[in-house]
């Protein structure tokens, strides 16, 4: 899949996919853009695309850093809880399941409508190194 993004004068987004093969699975990598929130619209946009086009697919969001999350709960009167819109617009863009690595509070996995894969970065590397090393032993 190639995927082509600009930008009209106005700041709006355009997205369009092009070589696209039908897949029972689609996985896209969130890669991070300077602006945040610029990444999550690319985001909304592609699985809107998948979804529509091939609504029996799963998509899949693989995301190293979950965005939003830091904002689970209200904090001060009239803040807004970003990470559950964001969360919402996800699922209702097309996807199904994130995979992420240390979520901010791991009790996020429970709070939301979409499944959550978290990984814990140390846990695996510690994990590579062990095994690294009984393989030299």
């Amino acid at each position: 899949m190639y995927l082509k993004s600009k930008k009209f004068n106005d700041g709006e987004t355009f997205i369009n996919i092009k070589k696209i093969k039908k897949s029972k699975k689609f996985i896209i990598l969130f890669i991070f853009k300077k602006n945040v929130n610029d990444s999550i619209i690319d985001i909304l946009f592609t699985s809107e695309i998948l979804k529509r086009n091939f609504p029996s697919s799963k998509i899949i969001l693989f995301s190293p850093y979950l965005f939003y999350s830091r904002q689970e709960k209200i904090t001060k009167k009239y803040s807004s809880i970003a990470f559950k819109l964001i969360i919402n617009l996800l699922k209702i863009s097309g996807v199904e399941k994130i995979v992420t690595f240390d979520l901010h509070s791991p009790s996020l996995i429970d709070y939301t409508n979409i499944k959550i894969k978290n990984f814990s970065l140390i846990k695996l590397i510690y994990k590579n190194i062990i095994k690294k090393k009984k393989n030299t032993q």
